[in-house]
This record gives structure tokens, C-alpha cells and sequence, in this order.
């Protein structure tokens, strides 16, 4: 379980993310984090949190978001909602560090989400190429978390999470988890 002031790192998009208000110190009601982001560092995919809303304020530099087709850039200050359901992607393309402070409502298990994807990037278990974890690993986050965030989202993510149902018991069979203690404290919601 995350705790406020954490920070954890992801060596391959750039993301920093410190946690200033937990599922635990918000009785769930919403997560609060920092993400600081390096040039050049980019959410690896199009998601969406079909259970949340998720709120963005840009705290420092600019960030390239892209939600419902379009492609915006957002200056310090700026901010947008991105409603629960909706896809959307964001980077630094920028030649300079960019930082966001972004508010998911409700919590959901994001922050365990964060901690593995980030520990398993920490560990050397995340493709430098694809920035994304092995197939089996990947389709066991991806069913196991599919109630907090949907990659890729939509009709097009539709047979991806059919698939990773089918293959979550197999993923388990060979030992990958969704939530790691080493990552997460044993009481992750």
C-alpha cells in the first residue's frame, strides 16, 4: 500500500510519482500524485479508468495530452478532466522536464497499479523497447486490474481483455502476480 510522501521512479517512460493523498488517507475517496515527468517520456498507451474520473493540472513545463481524438498542448496552470471511460495518453515531448499533479476519483487500486508497473520497470522486467512487462505478466495486470484501468481502451480493448481472462490462470500457473509484496505493501488494496 502506497504511503503519502512515497516516490516511486519508472526508468523507461521518465515518470517520477510522488503520492500526496492515498486510497488509505482518503477512505478511497480519490488518489492524489505528482508525476514528474523528463523530456521525452511518454505514457506508454492509450488507457481509460472506466470507474474514474481523473483530474490534470499541468505544475510544471508543458505535457502533450491526447483524449477523444484530438491533441492538445497544456501549459502550467491549465487543466482538463478526463471523464470516467474516456481514453487518453500524455507526454513530454518537450526539451525540458514537465510536471502534473493529477487527481483520480475514486482511488480505485491505482496506486498498486503504479507499484508494480514501476517495480517491475525497476527490476529490469520491462521491455525497454515496447515499455511495457512479458505477455503473460501483462495480460494478468490487465485482468486482474481491468476494473481500475482499461489498455487499450474501448471496443478495441474489448477482445485484448477476453483474452487476458482466458490467459490470467495460465499467467498464475507460471508464477507472475499482479500485486508483488516486494512492490506493495501485503495489505494493497
Amino acid at each position: 500500500m502506497a504511503q503519502v510522501g512515497q516516490v516511486i521512479e519508472h526508468p523507461l517512460t521518465g515518470e517520477r510519482v510522488t503520492f500526496l493523498e492515498t486510497a488509505a488517507s482518503t477512505d478511497g475517496e480519490k488518489l492524489r500524485i505528482q508525476i514528474e515527468m523528463a523530456p521525452g517520456g511518454a505514457v506508454p498507451g492509450s488507457h481509460c479508468h472506466p470507474g474514474a474520473e481523473e483530474r490534470f493540472v499541468v505544475t510544471a513545463g508543458r505535457v502533450q495530452m491526447k483524449r477523444s481524438g484530438r491533441t492538445s498542448i497544456l501549459d502550467v496552470g491549465e487543466a482538463v478532466v478526463v471523464p470516467a471511460g474516456q481514453g487518453h495518453t500524455w507526454g513530454n515531448p518537450f526539451d525540458e522536464p514537465a510536471a502534473i499533479a493529477v487527481d483520480l476519483y475514486p482511488a480505485l487500486r491505482m496506486e498498486t497499479f503504479f507499484e508494480t508497473l514501476f517495480g517491475l520497470a525497476s527490476d529490469g522486467l520491462i521491455s525497454e523497447r515496447t515499455k511495457l512487462p512479458s505477455f503473460l505478466q501483462a495480460v494478468l495486470l490487465l485482468h486482474d486490474f481491468r476494473p481500475d484501468i482499461h489498455t487499450p481502451p474501448g471496443v478495441v480493448g474489448t477482445p485484448v481483455r477476453g483474452l487476458a481472462a482466458m490467459l490470467a490462470p495460465l499467467a498464475r500457473a507460471r508464477g507472475y502476480q499482479s500485486v508483488y509484496p516486494k512492490y506493495s505493501a501485503p495489505d494493497a488494496p
